[in-house]
């Protein structure tokens, strides 16, 4: 068997595989759902380790020396988990208390999680509608051809179109 035919082999098996273990038919739910899942669960894992773990020193650490780089400061993981937390619906300041009893960790993530998919359920909904939604506003340029109302920086290419298209007419 070729290499490239064992590479297709295993990357259709690896997504196979992920499909069953996640349960349900593939793309039911938005990945960033699932991602925020498996982070919420290993924070609580790593919240129940013993103080002396390099992975729960890591998850509180500070920078001892050094400085964060000039500019936009890149995001750390601490405001990270602060974000995840807030769009689960789930108080950050009550993580120490939340997370080292499993039963109640794993009840609160999942129902932070089903908030999360319902609001991500209808942002979705809204921003499809706004897509699709016929504009009734005449603010914009108006192509001189078929008299089609467009935004300012799509005129030039829409009239490219139009004209070429009418040329082969």
């Amino acid at each position: 068997m070729s290499a490239a035919l064992v590479s297709l082999w295993l990357s259709v098996t690896l997504i196979i595989v992920i499909v069953i273990r996640a349960g349900r038919k593939a793309y039911s739910e938005c990945i960033e759902s699932w991602i925020m899942q498996r982070q919420l669960r290993w924070l609580g894992h790593v919240i129940r380790m013993p103080s002396y773990r390099l992975s729960r020193r890591l998850l509180y650490g500070a920078l001892q020396q050094g400085q964060r780089s000039a500019g936009g400061q890149k995001k750390r993981f601490s405001i990270h988990i602060k974000d995840t937390l807030k769009k689960c619906g789930i108080p950050p300041e009550q993580l120490e208390v939340l997370a080292p009893d499993r039963d109640t960790w794993r009840t609160t993530c999942n129902q932070g999680l089903t908030i999360f998919r319902s609001n991500y359920a209808a942002d979705a909904e809204s921003r499809h509608a706004r897509r699709h939604a016929v504009s009734t506003s005449s603010s914009g340029a108006t192509c001189h051809i078929c008299s089609r109302v467009c935004a300012s920086y799509q005129i030039q290419s829409h009239t490219r179109l139009t004209s070429s298209t009418a040329s082969l007419s």
